[in-house]
């Protein structure tokens, strides 16, 4: 919805930096191609986890946007070597201890049917 709403702005602009002289719609075919096709690769994820979003619980649903950042932690400390004091481990360590709790909170709550 927010990409379909932007997207006027965004065509505006695009118009206004090809009159200005500073877009690269016109310029080479190949950098015409590669700003398409990202458009593409970044809506068709989108489109899937709406898709996806409608067919799970809120709960999974929530549970699944945790590990996201999780990965990119990982990915962070042991590829990219950044920094990971005791305090975030603390941090990280608490944040998995509540959904972990939650988790299992969550099922043996008796779901109405």
């Amino acid at each position: 919805m927010e990409t379909l709403l932007l997207a006027p702005f965004a065509a505006v602009m695009i118009v206004v930096w090809n009159v200005d002289g500073t877009g690269n719609i016109g310029g080479d075919w190949r950098i015409v191609f590669f700003l398409v096709g990202a458009g593409v690769v970044t809506s068709l994820p989108l489109l899937w986890f709406t898709n996806a979003g409608k067919r799970l619980r809120y709960t999974t649903l929530g549970f699944i946007q945790y590990m996201t950042p999780s990965i990119q932690l990982l990915i962070g400390v042991y590829l990219y070597h950044e920094p990971f004091t005791p305090t975030h481990s603390i941090t990280f360590g608490l944040i998995w201890a509540g959904l972990v709790i939650f988790s299992i909170n969550s099922l043996f709550v008796q779901r109405p049917s």
